[in-house]
């Protein structure tokens, strides 16, 4: 435990020297053969990270704060999600810069080593961000009419609109639709007996086209998935080498960090029996897909290649390319 508060306590000066302002911080808290992972790049040294990541960032955000909303200490890892907020007041990846607030997410792996950060692995949802940056943002002003039961709102023409209907008029905002915790207990109740999350599995095994096709429905966990993983593994139509599609797109998944890792390791572990292969994702929920961009990068080294993806169409696409 006392290694864990360390990392912690390490962990937050990394955080202070984001919000404060103070990069000379980072040769304290990095270690010399640091690496640094992101969706676009990879860093190598605490010089490196400065130079293409921190220094780029704030000169474009200098008024940038991190906000961590969540955080897991295990063993050598500190796991965290992030809100970072700021002016975009100069150039950033190629883009002009809109002189508005901008905001955007993601969740954060920190390895530590001699109570230093040897390695850290980044996802922001580049393409999120990338949107962000380009768009001139609108706000809402003034007194919105809305009605106290359904919730709808009174538009200029008089009509009533859903929520996200009259945003998305108004802003430029856009809506992924999931499930709360209280609404995923209260819609689908017989997921939560004994207060134990269950998923419904259906999968389709097609060895002419060498794929597999799952669908999970209603809450589930990663211990769920792996599961589910293992029912379709032991299949008699099952062979080594079919590529595989799971739609997580109807299902609520309860983000577990701590079983995050382990995951990584079953995929590691199933190589013998799954061969090469390409295993496609497909989530709205981004916590989700940025937890499946995180296990891609765990696995790098696999011969199974794991990717998320947004629509089904995208996922079908890549999976039958040659």
């Amino acid at each position: 435990m006392l290694g864990e508060s360390t990392n912690i306590a390490i962990f937050h000066r990394f955080v202070e020297l984001c919000n404060e302002k103070n990069p000379d911080l980072i040769y304290d808290i990095f270690a010399a053969d640091f690496i640094g992972r992101f969706e676009h790049i990879t860093v190598r040294g605490p010089h490196e990270w400065l130079n293409k990541i921190y220094e780029p960032i704030i000169q474009a955000i200098p008024d940038l704060q991190l906000s961590i909303e969540d955080m897991v200490s295990r063993d050598d890892l500190v796991i965290s999600r992030w809100i970072a907020k700021g002016t975009f007041k100069k150039m950033l990846f190629g883009v002009s810069p809109t002189n508005q607030t901008i905001e955007f997410a993601g969740s954060s792996w920190h390895k530590f080593s001699n109570e230093k950060i040897c390695e850290h692995w980044n996802y922001w949802n580049m393409s999120y961000l990338m949107r962000v940056l380009q768009t001139e943002i609108k706000t809402l002003r003034g007194i919105i009419p809305i009605c106290s039961f359904c919730k709808k709102i009174r538009n200029d023409k008089g009509y009533w609109d859903q929520v996200e209907v009259y945003v998305k008029g108004h802003t430029h905002a856009d809506f992924s639709h999931s499930f709360c915790p209280e609404c995923a207990k209260k819609h689908y109740p017989e997921y939560f007996e004994n207060k134990v999350a269950t998923s419904k599995l259906s999968y389709k095994i097609n060895p002419d086209q060498n794929l597999i096709l799952s669908h999970r429905r209603g809450v589930s966990s990663i211990k769920d998935i792996i599961k589910c993983c293992d029912e379709v593994y032991s299949d008699p139509l099952f062979r080594k080498g079919m590529n595989d599609i799971i739609d997580l797109s109807n299902a609520y998944v309860n983000i577990d960090y701590d079983q995050v890792k382990p995951l990584g390791e079953y995929m590691k572990n199933i190589e013998k029996d799954r061969g090469k292969c390409k295993i496609a994702v497909v989530t709205n929920d981004d916590p989700v897909f940025g937890i499946i961009n995180i296990l891609k990068t765990l696995t790098e080294d696999s011969i199974i290649n794991v990717t998320p993806f947004k629509s089904y169409e995208e996922a079908m696409a890549w999976v039958t390319a040659s």
